[in-house]
């Protein structure tokens, strides 16, 4: 079995708000008026470490390009609040949809159950920003500005077929009455697509504000990569999720 590179660590929780067209990238304005923060949370989630029993939190922030010289922090906490530590961000990539610089952190590891508090700063030019989800700060897996991720991604080889499983984790939004979760992939460098629909499945970061989606595929035993993006569909809005405009690949 082999992971696509991005996502070759996630083992159980591991994408981003974006836009997708087979002809190329094109901003949501509704994604694009929300952006307003010198700092916002993407999204967050649980990571198993590979001895097992214990786990770390890894995120992704949204930064505006204020000045060369910055610093991005997550400060967080996994006692209540009784210490606090601060867990550095470091720069990934800019974001061909918006220009946003993509910055990751990632915490410390702690028992597996054991819940992480925690807020972001951004200190620039003089000047702290925060994003601490307006005052409550985020806890664990956790939406910002996106609203679906896809987190695990598996490919596998059998009887001379080529199988790709697919996980995605959405957000809640109060009052839905409609929610469909597709995967858009193509074998062919986007000359032609195809679109699955994804199943709500019970998993393990399924929660009150989050749903997972998962659905399998075959592709053809040719198939040497494959190209995907995610998307949210909520009462005629839609979110997608292209891995900063890059898309995401599996490779066999």
């Amino acid at each position: 079995m082999k992971l696509s590179k991005f996502l070759k660590k996630v083992l159980v929780t591991s994408a981003f708000v974006a836009a997708f067209s087979i002809f190329g990238i094109a901003g949501l304005p509704n994604q694009a008026k929300a952006d307003t923060l010198p700092a916002q949370l993407y999204y967050s989630q649980r990571v198993l470490d590979s001895r097992g029993g214990t786990s770390h939190l890894e995120g992704y922030i949204a930064i505006q390009n204020l000045a060369f010289e910055k610093n991005v922090t997550v400060h967080y906490t996994y006692d209540g609040g009784k210490t606090w530590y601060d867990a550095p961000a470091s720069y990934l990539k800019t974001d061909s949809n918006d220009n946003s610089e993509v910055w990751k952190f990632q915490t410390m590891s702690v028992y597996y159950l054991q819940p992480i508090t925690y807020c972001i700063k951004y200190e620039v030019n003089g000047q702290t920003y925060w994003d601490n989800n307006n005052g409550k700060n985020y806890t664990d897996g956790a939406f910002g500005k996106s609203y679906v991720y896809a987190h695990s991604i598996f490919t596998q080889t059998f009887n001379g077929n080529n199988y790709i499983s697919f996980y995605t984790a959405t957000r809640n939004i109060a009052g839905s009455n409609s929610r469909v979760v597709k995967v858009r992939y193509t074998e062919d460098n986007w000359n032609t697509y195809k679109d699955v629909d994804t199943a709500y499945q019970v998993g393990s970061i399924s929660t009150a504000d989050t749903t997972e989606w998962a659905t399998n595929v075959t592709v053809s035993s040719s198939s040497k990569q494959v190209k995907f993006a995610v998307l949210y569909e909520v009462d005629g809005v839609d979110y997608w999720d292209n891995n900063f405009g890059a898309n995401y690949t599996a490779n066999f």
